[in-house]
């Protein structure tokens, strides 16, 4: 608890106390999008950035392109490629990037002190 709540107070802060840099940016931002009846301002969200905050985004909204079903949760990155850790294995291969071998590649892979591959 003690973290979420630094973090929280961290980025509250920044919002509420900018440096010059950021006021300018605020200002600009609140010109160009805001209005009298309407004024710009920026909101921040308990769970922004946490696994919850990805399932909420992913739950509100359909299907993707790239392969994420309706209702899962969204990429951390909120990217359309598919990572490493987002994708299935199926023989050793990934969806992905289907030329890749993982079984030829572990199988040509050694660990030996002295060796190209030793780190």
């Amino acid at each position: 608890m003690r973290i979420s709540r630094r973090l929280s107070d961290l980025v509250r802060d920044v919002f509420e106390n900018p440096d010059s840099g950021m006021i300018n940016t605020y200002k600009r931002l609140a010109k160009t999008f805001g209005t009298k009846k309407h004024p710009f301002g920026i909101q921040y969200m308990p769970g922004s950035a946490t696994f919850a905050g990805f399932v909420d985004n992913g739950f509100l909204v359909g299907a993707s392109f790239d392969g994420r079903k309706r209702f899962q949760p969204v990429a951390q990155d909120f990217s359309t490629q598919n990572f490493l850790v987002d994708v299935d294995v199926n023989d050793n291969k990934l969806y992905a990037w289907p030329a890749v071998d993982f079984q030829q590649v572990l199988d040509n892979y050694t660990h030996e002190p002295g060796s190209e591959n030793d780190p």
